[in-house]
């Protein structure tokens, strides 16, 4: 399955693509930048260890009680991506030469990327560059270049020079406040040594003291040369039309976080790379992705032009490879494809990451949960600054598990993502029965994240209201009783009740009764007159908007307007009540339905979390064919730059909004007592197949045609099938007519 993306030459394609051809290993991730360099500012050079960060302080003009005090941005480290090859005193690049071709590729079911290129310079002499770039996901350390040159009418020397550059900064722009850090200089060297065929770099961060090592070495010998902050290795050779020179690039990346001797394991990693073929080094890389690629391999045949396979691939391939690599760590809203949100993890990963997680690999699923568990006593830190005795308030946006957002209505009081993470939970346990997880952690984390509410509701009217909240739609701040809130709390607390049913000794009857009364009389909005279910109490007395209206070049509207301004408005930035029954489902379908026509003319969709839950619950109500056009804006997100900032990284919840699409959507998957699905196609669709989990150890590959609907599995599972129940047995195949 390969990604190509030819001739795209002019500056704002190349800054996107440098976030497409990103690689990552979920532990490392380098930016897909030209190896010699491009003459813009428009560029991210950026190579990234997940979870390894700086922190500086935020300051307040008016301050208050509780404001986080400091923030957390992931660190751009040592730049080992530049290569540069001179033909006597000019290098060839784009300052002294032109590009006639450029050929990228991204091979995801090898794991590598390929760029050629073709320069020639002011005088006429022209030569191929050819690079296939991985980080490896089976020796996380490993960034490799596979790099060659190959003269089309140049006879003479060439001076290849590879270089390791410490002299790097985060980016920041003035115009996005989502795109990056305002303090760029986050790294200082440490020390530079240099070794007949290797050479390392070791810098410190400037605030936490995190250190990072990285080891150079190349596959043939280079003459290594270091100053403070750079090590250039150098290298000449005599070339001659149709001659070529290849060699490999081996940059190594260990850091103190993860690694308790540097020194030890990188010596390891050298013998590593120089003592293992490059044919192995590729093959091991593919092996890696053995159980990645069934699932990945989602399989649509239209009627018409339109072709998804590729790019269903690539957002998969993306996401699967974005982080996660260690409880330490979790998923930041860019990956490891670029700085935007400055590497911060949000509620993204629970409710849009998550269920491809859950479906393809356990233990990285596992690792996006134990990461909360381990944040536990950060989070009571911040249920303690809000005043409440009890319980955990998990971070709005967070690497360590501090809360380091400045503006609270749009963060600290998304009260939600306590439950969105119980949602997490309480699904991963009902689809592989981890008993473990659940009693040692699991269960610490749904009690504790209820706790919190305890003080945090209030009783009315014999109802319980949460107040100044703010649901996931961040154009409405602050307001009462949002309806996602306190929904997602109900489903939390009752499966936390019926789960302490088999374990009664978890909590105190005086605690249970009161999680019991809560849950019966948390109070849910309801508009009667409109059948609908209320995004909040005060939505309705809010001024209308016609968002046809609002000019293409005003949009996102936080970066355009006052947030008091969009507050006074019936605006959404993304899916709220309707993402609520999207995941749950248990409102009456009238009543989905009317508020999903309600909230879909007020919904700017300015969040790239919104247009794959509107795709996923279309096709969860029926409305397959609006399912598809929201389904087509949801897959091109980033391979078109729908939203203009593809720049800044790839939009992860995105990516894992597409497989819910698929997931959820089309082929209608549910976890209760066991796997349900209610598969559609649009009209357009005349076959459509995925992998599907059954259990903990079954999978089974479910291919839909207008006609019917076969399941062949690896084991024996139960199965719900447009609400009938059937048994697959292993290697069988299962025909239902369609109804």
């Amino acid at each position: 399955m390969i990604l190509t993306r030819d001739n795209r030459t002019d500056i704002a394609s190349l800054a996107i693509d440098e976030s497409i051809m990103s690689t990552q290993n979920n532990y490392l991730g380098v930016r897909g930048n030209f190896e010699e360099g491009v003459p813009y500012q428009t560029t991210i050079r950026g190579t990234y260890v997940n979870g390894f960060y700086d922190t500086h302080t935020l300051l307040y003009s008016e301050s208050a009680y509780g404001f986080p005090e400091r923030g957390e941005t992931i660190v751009n480290l040592p730049d080992a991506q530049t290569i540069k090859v001179w033909l006597g005193d000019s290098p060839l690049d784009l300052n002294f030469a032109k590009l006639l071709t450029l050929k990228r590729s991204y091979n995801m079911r090898d794991g590598y990327t390929t760029r050629s290129a073709l320069y020639e310079t002011m005088d006429g002499k022209q030569l191929w560059i050819r690079a296939k770039r991985l980080t490896h996901l089976s020796f996380k350390p490993l960034f490799m270049i596979d790099y060659t040159v190959e003269s089309v009418n140049y006879t003479g020397e060439i001076t290849i020079e590879s270089q390791l550059n410490a002299a790097v900064e985060n980016y920041s722009s003035v115009s996005d406040i989502r795109a990056g850090t305002h303090v760029t200089k986050r790294i200082k060297p440490l020390d530079v040594s240099v070794k007949e065929d290797r050479s390392e770099l070791t810098i410190e961060t400037l605030s936490t003291e995190f250190q990072c090592k990285v080891g150079l070495t190349h596959s043939v010998p280079f003459d290594y040369s270091a100053d403070e902050e750079k090590i250039v290795a150098t290298k000449t050779v005599l070339m001659a039309p149709k001659e070529s020179f290849n060699f490999q690039k081996f940059a190594l990346y260990y850091n103190t976080l993860d690694h308790s001797e540097m020194d030890t394991l990188l010596e390891s990693g050298y013998n590593f790379v120089l003592n293992t073929s490059v044919d192995d080094i590729y093959a091991m890389q593919k092996a890696a992705l053995d159980q990645f690629a069934p699932f990945a391999d989602i399989q649509i045949e239209t009627t018409n032009q339109d072709t998804y396979n590729e790019a269903i691939y690539f957002n998969l391939y993306q996401l699967y490879t974005a982080g996660a690599h260690s409880p330490r760590t979790n998923i930041p809203a860019k990956g490891l494809t670029g700085e935007g949100y400055e590497g911060h993890t949000f509620w993204d990963s629970e409710i849009y990451m998550s269920p491809f997680f859950r479906q393809v690999d356990q233990k990285l699923a596992l690792n996006l949960l134990e990461y909360r568990f381990y944040q536990l006593d950060a989070a009571r830190h911040e249920a303690y600054k809000l005043g409440n005795p009890e319980g955990v308030k998990f971070a709005w946006r967070t690497i360590s598990g501090r809360e380091t957002s400045a503006y609270y209505p749009a963060s600290t009081a998304q009260y939600h993502i306590n439950s969105d993470i119980a949602f997490a939970i309480i699904q991963y346990y009902k689809l592989y029965k981890d008993d473990t997880f659940m009693t040692h952690k699991g269960f610490v984390v749904l009690l504790e994240t209820a706790r919190f509410f305890k003080d945090l509701v209030s009783k009315h009217d014999n109802h319980y209201h949460i107040h100044h909240v703010t649901g996931p739609d961040e154009y409405n701040a602050v307001v009462d009783d949002n309806f996602y809130t306190n929904v997602l709390l109900k489903y939390h607390l009752e499966f936390l009740l019926d789960y302490t049913k088999i374990r009664d000794d978890l909590i105190n009857d005086d605690e249970r009764d009161l999680f019991q009364e809560i849950a019966n009389k948390i109070y849910l909005p309801f508009d009667k007159p409109r059948n609908i279910d209320l995004q909040d109490v005060s939505f309705l007395s809010k001024k209308p908007i016609d968002l046809a209206s609002i000019p293409e070049d005003n949009r996102p509207l936080l970066l355009h307007y006052h947030p008091l301004t969009i507050y006074r408005f019936q605006v959404l930035k993304q899916a709220d009540t309707v993402l609520a029954h999207m995941l749950l489902h248990n409102r009456p379908e009238d009543v989905m339905q009317d508020s999903f026509d309600f909230y879909e003319s007020r919904t700017s969709h300015d969040s790239s979390l919104s247009y794959c839950i509107h795709a996923t619950q279309s096709a969860k109500l029926g409305n397959i064919e609006k399912a598809y056009d929201y389904f087509k804006k949801t897959i091109h997100l980033d391979l078109f730059d729908s939203q203009k900032n593809t720049f800044h990284g790839l939009h992860l919840a995105n990516l894992g909004g597409v497989y819910m699409t698929l997931l959820q959507g089309f082929m209608g998957y549910e976890v209760n007592e066991r796997v349900s699905i209610h598969p559609r196609l649009p009209e357009a669709w005349k076959r459509f197949s995925m992998r599907l989990r059954l259990n903990q150890d079954v999978t089974a590959k479910v291919q839909l045609t207008p006609e019917k609907l076969t399941i062949r599995a690896d084991g024996d599972a139960d199965i719900r099938v447009y609400g009938q129940d059937y048994t697959v047995n292993n290697l069988e195949t299962l025909s239902i007519k369609r109804p």
